[in-house]
């Protein structure tokens, strides 16, 4: 049970949870085609499109991938009454380093108990030059400096969690101790003037510049096709492969039934 202002929440179920998503990523994609505005399912969400025409089955979360252009669209001219997009470049203190498209009628407590309303994920492609080399040295550098992001960023956000371990509560004590040390605003700005230095589209290689920062070939990323997804039919990546064999390997093949985990959130209406 979750009490909201002395008021007992009404929870929503695993299909109700998956209905929300549907329903958000519909909008979304009703946008997307307006606006001439280029996107995928990417991750678990792809492997669903691919392998079940849906959801995985087990899964709770929908995730898309956007090339940085299209994505600054979205964020200067989508508006909907409840649907709001979460992250850094709108909120210095938005403590994830991918944005989020969110129900804000509703709240979600993953198996940590962090809260966020019922969202589908935003990743974004951004471009790293047409030389391997640069390439490689741009992801080993942003991967330190997410390194400093996390630390004083997201961590600060977090309560000491048993789930976490010893070396991860140690890391969000550190974090708040060092809050009144370190400017976020300036920390998120560099790190997003950073992130832009090359586009997708005039770059042979790209990447999600998120925590395990993948590399892609951009000419693979950036052609699109519809795909069933259960009642509806989204965009994915004309070469879906490519993206899904970086991440997974033998994705076509069911994982064993030990692996099939979700987020384990529980998710109420406001």
């Amino acid at each position: 049970m979750m009490v909201n202002n002395g008021k007992e929440l009404s929870p929503i179920s695993f299909d109700g949870i998956k209905t929300i998503l549907l329903d958000i990523m519909t909008d979304l994609d009703r946008f997307c085609r307006e606006n001439n505005l280029r996107y995928s399912l990417a991750y678990g969400s792809l492997i669903g499109a691919v392998r079940h025409k849906g959801f995985i089955p087990w899964d709770d979360d929908m995730d898309i991938l956007m090339p940085r252009a299209d994505y600054q669209v979205l964020l200067e001219k989508y508006n909907h009454p409840f649907y709001v997009v979460q992250c850094q470049e709108k909120d210095c203190h938005y403590p994830l380093n991918y944005a989020k498209l969110c129900d804000t009628r509703t709240i979600s407590v993953d198996q940590f108990g962090n809260e966020f309303p019922i969202a589908v994920d935003i990743f974004i492609l951004d471009g790293l030059s047409d030389s391997l080399d640069i390439a490689k040295r741009r992801v080993k550098s942003i991967k330190r400096k997410f390194r400093i992001w996390s630390s004083q960023i997201f961590t600060r956000h977090l309560h000491i969690n048993e789930e976490y371990g010893l070396k991860k509560n140690l890391l969000i004590v550190a974090s708040k101790l060092v809050h009144p040390l370190i400017s976020e605003r300036r920390l998120v700005k560099r790190i997003l003037e950073f992130k832009q230095k090359y586009t997708v589209d005039d770059s042979t290689y790209c990447a999600t510049l998120t925590g395990a920062c993948t590399m892609y070939e951009s000419e693979k990323m950036l052609k699109y096709k519809e795909a069933p997804f259960e009642d509806k039919s989204f965009m994915i990546f004309e070469n879906y492969d490519h993206h899904l064999r970086i991440m997974f390997g033998d994705y076509m093949t069911l994982p064993p039934e030990s692996a099939r985990y979700n987020h384990g959130s529980i998710a109420y209406w406001l």
